[in-house]
């Protein structure tokens, strides 16, 4: 039986082997993600025909089947002299045996059954075949260096032949000076020609102990960097979990779990309904690569290759998920609506807020075009169209308020006929303006929205008028919004060990009008001051300052200009009356407070913006 399943990109072919047709399936379908083309057997026996037929780059074996096992698999391999690379499926009661199949037939890997997760057995495919190319170039360099240390010695050779050469030379010239009278300048003359040469023969010696040396350093570089990129592969992944887990739920591996998730959960789904998960998965995961390379937390050349190499070929998608999105999490993305990203329910006022307040649109000169779009069963699409010029982010706010009051729909409510001519006469009125169905999906209906804003000639005029028409809903408005203001164009640097955590509280501080810096290393800090050209303040956990004490805060004087005030951060501030005097803090700030009491607090300290001077 054989069955092949092609990827996009036909590099490699890779051979199932197991019994069961369930978990051969799920097997190929986990190979056809990483773009290889598969292959199935129901036994050895069958395996080692197709193999002979043409060998495989990788082999999944499973150990217990019932006509020819894993075992009697390998050692028939091993007996006909083919060099496998296999990856072997084992159970719970068969790691002994695992063990000593991989001592006896050098097997790359061995993975437990049932698989629990999926990305286990990517990064097992991608280490075998990485380890495979990494011994396939070591042969290839130890050839060379072959080559090169005969050629070295060689040259050794003849630079001993050479000095004896010489030697015979020196003596030559000795009989000469007893046996023939020459004249002072000649012998001078002779004697500074020896001199030279034996100068070039001790640099010819210097160069070839440098090139040995060179040669020994390349040889033991070529040993230590095997397995390199798939170690930094990995530590980069584990990263991403980490943030997969603090924006998707208390536990990723639930998150990532293969079956579809419950109405009303979060997280991600990975599932075989279609391609869209896979291809959010792999968006999140380049979104949060391309911050971990941007914030400096990339820490050595096999990681920079390995984000390099995901990260190739997908800027302008990159683009299009930072240029119309700043939620937390997406929860999928669909092609049914073009150039739309789908968000969580509970997310829309978030996500208004951000594209009113931070201004991330797609800007020209006449107008402004937002797709927004809520997931199924709550599902609302929005487009909103804008003429004119760009307003202040304060009627920015007010125009998008309304939206936030739209419950979302049912899957009934949005299957009905009558249903977008209702909901576009009633946020008409809630938002005053030009409102039409434009077109139906098959998650629900996307509106067309078209805002008039203020004259551009006379931008105040018009928003004073509104604003005596909004009357207290206007002040009220103000009062929300002018927080953070003091902190919006000249953010704030946030110093936490405890990057989740961090995240968590900068985004507090952001849906109040804060502009919010992370570091958790003065190094961090350092380049984000070469970026940034104003700062306000550093916000530091005092428990920091409890474990690194004076080191710490040396450390960041160092990097920081000296006008920035340094503000601590405890639950209890009056405790931490003796850090403040004996760090140099501004003062302490409680950040379980209300984020727009400590603003407030924090704008008080802080008296006047500090204008960055490097040196």
């Amino acid at each position: 039986m054989l069955q092949s399943c092609q990827g996009a990109f036909d590099s490699k072919r890779i051979l199932i082997v197991d019994d069961e047709p369930m978990v051969r399936k799920l097997l190929l379908n986990i190979v056809k993600r990483t773009h290889h083309a598969g292959f199935e057997a129901e036994n050895g026996s069958v395996a080692l025909a197709l193999y002979e037929q043409e060998p495989f780059d990788l082999v999944v074996l499973d150990l217990r089947m019932p006509v020819q096992g894993g075992r009697d698999f390998l050692k028939e391999a091993a007996s006909r002299g083919w060099n496998l690379n296999v990856i072997v499926l084992t159970g719970h009661g068969e790691l002994d045996e695992a063990f000593q199949l991989l001592t006896l037939y050098r097997i790359s890997d061995f993975i437990q059954k049932p698989l629990q997760n999926p990305f286990q057995l990517i990064f097992a495919i991608n280490n075998a075949l990485e380890k495979r190319k990494h011994e396939a170039e070591l042969k290839d360099k130890n050839k060379q260096l072959q080559k090169e240390l005969a050629f070295r010695k060689r040259a050794e050779e003849n630079l001993a032949k050479e000095k004896d050469r010489v030697a015979f030379l020196l003596k030559e010239s000795q009989s000469l000076t007893m046996t023939i009278q020459m004249s002072n300048e000649e012998l001078v003359h002779q004697r500074q020609r020896l001199v030279e040469q034996q100068k070039e023969i001790v640099k010819d010696r210097k160069e070839l102990a440098a090139v040995k040396h060179n040669l020994a350093c390349q040889l033991e570089s070529v040993y230590r960097s095997k397995g390199f990129y798939a170690n930094a592969l990995v530590r980069l992944c584990e990263r991403t979990e980490a943030c997969l887990k603090a924006v998707g739920g208390p536990d990723c591996s639930d998150a990532l779990r293969p079956e579809p998730r419950q109405e009303g959960e979060r997280g991600f789904v990975l599932d075989d309904g279609g391609s869209a998960p896979a291809r959010l998965l792999e968006d999140f995961q380049r979104v949060v690569l391309l911050y971990l390379a941007e914030s400096g937390q990339v820490e050595n050349e096999p990681e920079r290759v390995v984000v390099r190499e995901l990260l190739s070929g997908c800027r302008e998608r990159l683009e299009q998920i930072l240029a119309w999105t700043d939620a937390d999490v997406v929860v999928r993305c669909d092609d049914s609506v073009p150039d739309a990203l789908f968000i969580d329910p509970s997310l829309f006022g978030t996500i208004v807020e951000n594209l009113a307040t931070c201004g991330i649109h797609r800007y020209s000169r006449e107008s402004v075009e937002i797709s927004l779009d809520m997931d199924v069963p709550a599902h609302l699409g929005l487009h909103v169209k804008r003429t004119g010029y760009d307003l202040a982010p304060e009627e920015r706010t007010r125009l998008f308020e309304p939206f936030r009051e739209v419950e979302p729909l049912s899957r009934a409510d949005w299957q009905g006929m009558d249903l977008g001519p209702a909901i576009s006469a009633r946020l008409a009125k809630m938002v005053g303006g030009d409102i039409r169905v434009t077109r139906h999906v098959p998650e629900g209906i996307v509106f067309h929205v078209s805002l008039p804003l203020a004259n551009p000639a006379q931008p105040s005029v018009d928003i004073d008028k509104r604003r005596e028409t909004d009357g207290c809903e206007t002040e009220r408005h103000a009062e929300q919004t002018s927080e953070g203001r003091f902190f919006h164009e000249k953010p704030l640097i946030l110093f936490d060990r405890d990057l989740m955590r961090g995240f968590q509280f900068a985004k507090s501080l952001k849906q109040n009008g804060a502009e919010m810096m992370i570091a958790d290393s003065p190094e961090v800090i350092c380049r984000q001051l070469e970026r940034q050209e104003e700062m306000v303040a550093l916000l530091l956990r005092c428990e920091h300052l409890d474990e690194e004490g004076p080191h710490l805060v040396g450390e960041l004087r160092a990097v920081l200009p000296k006008r920035i005030p340094l503000v601590g951060l405890a639950p209890n501030p009056p405790s931490r009356a003796e850090a403040i005097s004996q760090f140099g803090l501004a003062g302490v700030i409680d950040p379980t407070q209300n984020p727009s009491d400590l603003l407030r607090k924090l704008e008080s300290l802080v008296t006047r913006p500090v204008v960055l001077a490097r040196g």
